[in-house]
């Protein structure tokens, strides 16, 4: 199932570079990575690195948290049961994503108001 889930963050990626008018080849220039790495982290077959994730948001002028809204390509019990499998099988991974949802919580996700009470 993990594989599910880079295949969702690829289209994703697919999506939005292909929104900025750019071509594989030119999305690995502007990244510094091969244009073979770009094909392989849209099909899924690579993860993206954050480092990586952090300059396609830059270049799609995106918020990073959109490369993993994909509720449509997976079934968000899928996305949970899996994602939770993952982590707990992988200490890097877990720590990577941590890492994402620190981010996105904090540099990214909207600001939400404390109610007055």
């Amino acid at each position: 199932m993990e594989q599910e889930i880079r295949k969702a963050i690829g289209k994703n990626i697919s999506k939005f570079r292909k929104q900025k008018g750019f071509s594989q080849k030119e999305l690995a220039k502007a990244l510094g990575i091969g244009c073979p790495n770009v094909s392989y982290i849209e099909t899924g077959k690579y993860a993206p690195r954050l480092n990586t994730l952090i300059k396609m948001a830059q270049i799609f002028d995106v918020e990073m948290y959109e490369f993993f809204i994909f509720e449509s390509h997976i079934s968000k019990e899928n996305v949970k049961r899996n994602f939770l499998k993952a982590i707990n099988n992988d200490e890097m991974l877990m720590r990577l994503m941590y890492r994402i949802y620190l981010a996105v919580r904090t540099d990214y996700a909207p600001k939400q108001h404390k109610e007055e009470i």
